[in-house]
């Protein structure tokens, strides 16, 4: 059985920038389309930074949806 270590194995080579941008284009269009249900505490004791938070954690999660993908959005009732 040979002995394989980290010093005989070669490093693989770093794909071109064009061959990433190709990689990602296909991805998103063989990938499913997400359905995602983003579930946003509203009651009072959300009251100043942590409803602030919520709202900048959301908005940096929709962010990084796809156009196609699917996001309902659904408040508790305010208390």
């Amino acid at each position: 059985m040979p002995a394989i270590t980290m010093g005989t194995v070669p490093d693989l080579a770093y794909p071109s920038d064009e061959l990433v941008r190709y990689i990602k284009e296909m991805w998103h269009q063989v990938k499913k389309k997400a359905t995602v249900v983003l579930l946003l505490d509203t009651s009072g004791s959300m009251k100043g930074d942590k409803i602030k938070g919520a709202i900048r954690g959301a908005e940096t999660f929709l962010n990084q949806m796809y156009p196609d993908d699917e996001v309902y959005i659904v408040t508790s009732p305010a208390t």
